[in-house]
């Protein structure tokens, strides 16, 4: 399970042309469900990946917007009880002609920055990974502190552990810095920008020194991975863009997605390639349908049959009930992994039967039957809602 602790933001953007002067007189566009670590965990819930988001959303039409996106990716968002009374955070964003972006952040009183520890219940513990966008250690208190205990407890548990430092200079004080490098050398994985790592007194070499794996993104430039092994570019996928924001978030939850079905260090950063290219050729951070995932997989996409004692004899499926369920098969015993995104949509979801032959996640019906000698499972991909 994939653990996210972090802000929601509304955002309102705007893209000023060459000739729009100032820009007093371009409106923006908005308000469109963001912030970080939502986009994050958008991204992974949307790919598959079972999510759990904690963080503050207020009781507003801006709430109300972020949390429809969450629950179209599936995501399992515990919400602050102390944020129920504060407005939604929001950001007004201005992209200019030469690619520099002009934030104006109102997250200082909000219901973003209340999420408590108490809030966390025992999630850090149940979590296989925990990612931290770097912004929610800079917005301020309760939620800073939040997250360095979830990622402390997580750590402790023996969660993989990803950070994106998501820099913001204007709101980068001498002590946020230094909470900010204490997250990233606990991760084991981090997602830097050009120029994060830099700014927190950090280096690649150091990092991997470590053990950690480095993957860095640079827009149309694509990303480099760096890990004690070696280091690797990533093209970035072709795409239209017409919005970048969240780009980076995007990548880093494709990634998660990927690596939480055992996709190599490389094979995560192509997943998050693909998913950024998606997310940027829409408007709006949180909107991708994300057609390469499974949601998107149509009927008969796949069928197969794995015969007894060619691979391991359990299949591992989900269905609308809580992970950690169980039924007895054929094969031996079906656990639910994760929720599916619709519950009753589905019967269930192909988990890990075969992994070189299954993006797991896949929305499919499963059939188990014997036939003399043989038992075998017979797979069917359907559409979810």
């Amino acid at each position: 399970m994939l653990l996210i602790v972090g802000e929601t933001i509304a955002a309102f953007m705007r893209q000023l042309t060459a000739d729009a002067g100032t820009g007093e007189l371009t409106p923006f566009t908005g308000p469109w469900a963001s912030g970080a670590p939502a986009i994050a965990a958008y991204t992974a819930g949307m790919l598959g990946a079972p999510t759990h988001l904690v963080a503050g959303i207020g009781q507003d039409e801006n709430g109300g917007l972020i949390r429809s996106r969450l629950r179209a990716a599936a995501v399992n968002c515990h919400e602050s009880r102390g944020a129920h009374l504060r407005p939604t955070a929001a950001a007004w964003i201005t992209y200019y002609p030469d690619g520099y972006r002009e934030f104006d952040f109102r997250v200082e009183g909000t219901a973003a920055t209340s999420v408590l520890e108490t809030d966390l219940a025992d999630l850090p513990e149940t979590a296989s990974w925990l990612h931290v966008s770097g912004s929610a250690l800079l917005f301020g208190e309760p939620l800073a502190s939040s997250v360095m205990n979830a990622l402390h407890r997580a750590h402790s548990a023996g969660a993989t552990v990803s950070v994106d430092p998501n820099v913001r200079p204007e709101v980068l004080t001498p002590p946020a810095a230094a909470r900010l490098a204490e997250a990233v050398d606990l991760a084991e994985v981090v997602f830097p920008s050009q120029g994060e790592l830099e700014a927190l007194g950090l280096s690649v070499a150091g990092l991997t020194r470590n053990g950690s794996i480095v993957c860095a993104t640079d827009g149309a430039q694509g990303a480099r991975v760096d890990t004690p092994d070696g280091t690797w570019h990533i093209p970035a996928d072709p795409a239209d863009p017409v919005d970048t924001d969240g780009a980076g978030d995007t990548f880093a939850g494709g990634y998660i997605a990927a690596a939480m079905t055992g996709a190599t260090p490389v094979e995560a950063a192509r997943a998050g390639s693909r998913a950024a290219a998606e997310s940027i050729a829409v408007v709006g951070p949180m909107q991708a349908a994300f057609t390469r995932g499974p949601s998107a997989r149509k009927s008969m996409a796949f069928t197969g049959i794995v015969i007894l004692g060619t691979a391991v004899p359990v299949a591992k499926c989900t269905w609308p009930k809580e992970p950690g369920s169980s039924l007895p098969s054929l094969l031996g015993t079906s656990t639910s992994v994760f929720r599916v995104r619709v519950a009753g949509s589905m019967a269930s979801a192909v988990r890990a039967t075969v992994p070189m032959n299954f993006w797991p996640g896949n929305s499919c019906s499963v059939t188990f039957a014997f036939i003399p000698v043989f038992m075998f499972v017979a797979y069917a991909c359907g559409t979810l809602a």
